[in-house]
């Protein structure tokens, strides 16, 4: 009993010390790219690749070579001048699932001058993303279920379902009535 009353303390100090979910780490950095978009305006782009935690905020840390002087616009959230730099707040740049459903992003313009390489965020605040969202790695092999012979044309509307293990539907398609795989592809 008496290490129990030790262990508690230190195990509570170490989860305090961490932080909350306002400052969890994420499982992969955000992808952060600088383009300049002419007369003296740069356009930055902040994509959440986490898989696990949702981007609301974050700052901007300029390289070495590129000095901010103000903010144009971000088509989310509200950006804002903090010092020589800037940063965004109120976002909801959600989680990564996968390279056909990429995680949340933000651009913002703003105006300054040099180069934007090495350029990258801090200061993210984050929060745990709806259970509902979260990817799960799973070893079930996708499945195709088929319920006209495939050399048959199709007599009615087709429709392809797309649904996840557990099999809620994530998207339904109309398909193609004639049988076989169009000459398109």
């Amino acid at each position: 009993m008496p290490r129990l009353l030790v262990v508690l303390p230190v195990v509570l100090a170490a989860l305090v010390a961490a932080g909350g979910a306002g400052s969890a780490r994420l499982d992969d950095p955000p992808d952060v790219t600088v383009r300049a978009s002419g007369n003296g305006q740069y356009d930055v782009t902040v994509q959440n690749t986490s898989t696990t935690l949702v981007i609301n905020s974050f700052t901007f840390a300029p390289g070495p070579a590129l000095t901010v002087s103000g903010v144009v616009r971000s088509d989310a959230g509200t950006c804002a001048m903090s010092g020589s730099t800037f940063s965004c707040s109120g976002l909801s740049l959600g989680i990564y699932h996968c390279g056909c459903n990429p995680g949340g992003l933000v651009t913002v313009t703003f105006t300054g001058a040099g180069d934007g390489a090495g350029s990258g965020v801090s200061g993210l605040g984050t929060s745990p993303a709806p259970p509902d969202s979260v990817t799960t790695a799973t070893t079930a092999k996708p499945t195709a279920t088929t319920t006209k012979p495939a050399g048959s044309a199709a007599s009615g509307d087709v429709k392809i379902t797309i649904a996840d293990v557990n099999g809620r539907v994530i998207r339904t398609l109309d398909g193609p009535k004639a049988a076989g795989i169009p000459s398109s592809l």
